[in-house]
């Protein structure tokens, strides 16, 4: 049974704008996510869902707007009726409450499958190293893996590599997770297991912010189904509905050809 969702806001998308090579990516996005909802991204290929995601742990900094977590401006500090943008080293301490899963599962090969894990934890939030370990091992056993603390991720499949890196995220217990098409580059066969994992996250009332193409995830684990084009939000609405009465004709088509696609892949 999914947890209650309280009313205020973990994240806070405010009038977002973003220009990358002269191209403008976001045009005044707005986003509002409580704790412990699955907010499911999905969109044409080119239309800001990534760079909506790297901009909320300012991986790509944002011209306009605001984006707040739990209240706190992430890469600005206001100076009356300014903002001024914060040095790294202050910026590396926000992104340590924001955990992010990228494509590629960016795990450092030289490592064993529980130092990924330590890293953050012992390196970054100075964690005393028992704390860690005991954090780490929770986490593997979270997401089916307590068994692999030992090998190294050239020994490991595409999907426990991936079931790692969001172990390795929630190791640093953030107050929220945002998750860039983690199944996209895995075999089909694999796709299935890194999703029951995230079922199970959202059943636990982690905060997800997911980009996805995957809509049978979107139906079934997401409270609510963002739509991205060309830079913008059309459409921000619980699940249910979004998937019984699509908004527009031009979603409507998207949902049938991706859902189509995948039962090719399939």
């Amino acid at each position: 049974m999914k947890m209650a969702h309280d009313h205020v806001p973990v994240v806070e998308v405010k009038g977002i704008e973003v220009d990358l090579g002269g191209v403008r990516v976001l045009r005044d996005v707005h986003l509002s996510v409580r704790t412990g909802e699955t907010i499911a991204v999905i969109g044409p290929s080119g239309s800001g869902k990534t760079t909506l995601l790297r901009c909320m742990n300012f991986l790509v900094p944002y011209g306009a707007g605001t984006i707040s977590v739990k209240g706190d401006l992430i890469g600005y500090r206001r100076r009356g009726d300014n903002l001024e943008r914060l040095k790294e080293q202050e910026v590396s301490k926000q992104r340590a409450r924001i955990g992010f899963v990228f494509q590629r599962y960016n795990l450092f090969p030289h490592r064993t499958v529980l130092g990924n894990l330590l890293e953050g934890p012992i390196y970054v939030q100075k964690v005393a190293p028992e704390i860690a370990r005991k954090r780490a091992r929770a986490a593997l056993a979270r997401v089916g893996l307590a068994d692999k603390a030992a090998n190294y991720p050239d020994e490991l499949s595409g999907g426990q590599q991936q079931r790692v890196a969001i172990a390795r995220a929630l190791c640093m217990e953030p107050d929220i997770l945002l998750l860039d098409e983690v199944t996209s580059a895995l075999d089909p066969e694999l796709v299935a297991e890194v999703l029951s994992v995230l079922r199970q996250l959202a059943e636990d009332g982690i905060t997800m912010i997911v980009v996805t193409h995957e809509l049978r995830f979107a139906q079934r684990c997401a409270d609510r189904v963002v739509f991205m084009e060309a830079g913008r939000i059309i459409a921000d609405m619980e699940t249910k509905e979004f998937f019984a009465k699509p908004p527009s004709a031009r979603i409507a088509a998207y949902i049938a050809d991706t859902s189509e696609r995948a039962v090719l892949t399939n």
